[in-house]
């Protein structure tokens, strides 16, 4: 199985509109369940490559509804491939917004609780055994290779929602 051989690192925080969509404003924090809607691997993504991802059930963020099976997007920020034996694939998504069907977006980051689920990385285990060879004990070990890192389309994962920027006022201007 291609996860025996993951350890799980940080995360990424970081939520940006796409360009030209509107932010819509919501409180930041609310807990949103959401799961891949495509695989990605460590083996031919890289950084910067987009991915998405559906809500699985539908979320009240203040006065905005993300109903269930809404779409989001984000991207891969980090994704190195594994050389087959000692350095173990890496793969690191960044989820950024959701799509509202009435439009808009939702910006949105990694849910702390479940950052070590949207970040994998490969390693490789070595297993040492003793090894009795004519009296004398030496000490032998077997590898597991490191692997590339693979998230299956489906793999389940929280997000949260960030509040939206607002513009700053300068003391004196007119607001």
């Amino acid at each position: 199985m291609l996860f025996r051989s993951c350890a799980l690192v940080a995360f990424c925080i970081g939520a940006a509109a796409p360009a030209g969509a509107q932010t819509v404003a919501v409180p930041a924090g609310v807990l949103v369940p959401v799961a891949l809607t495509q695989s990605v691997s460590s083996q031919s993504a890289k950084a910067g490559d987009p991915f998405s991802f559906k809500t699985t059930a539908g979320v009240r963020a203040g006065d905005v509804v993300i109903p269930s099976g809404s779409m989001g997007r984000g991207i891969i920020a980090q994704a190195k491939g594994s050389n087959g034996t000692t350095k173990g694939g890496v793969l690191q998504l960044q989820p950024e917004t959701i799509e509202l069907p009435a439009g808009g977006t939702v910006a949105v980051a990694i849910a702390p609780k479940d950052s070590r689920k949207a970040s994998k990385r490969s390693l490789l285990h070595i297993f040492p055994f003793p090894l009795p060879i004519g009296g004398i004990l030496f000490i032998g070990a077997v590898g597991n290779p490191a692997r590339n890192v693979k998230m299956d389309a489906g793999t389940a994962f929280d997000v949260v929602t960030v509040a939206a920027p607002t513009a700053l006022h300068t003391p004196g201007s007119p607001r």
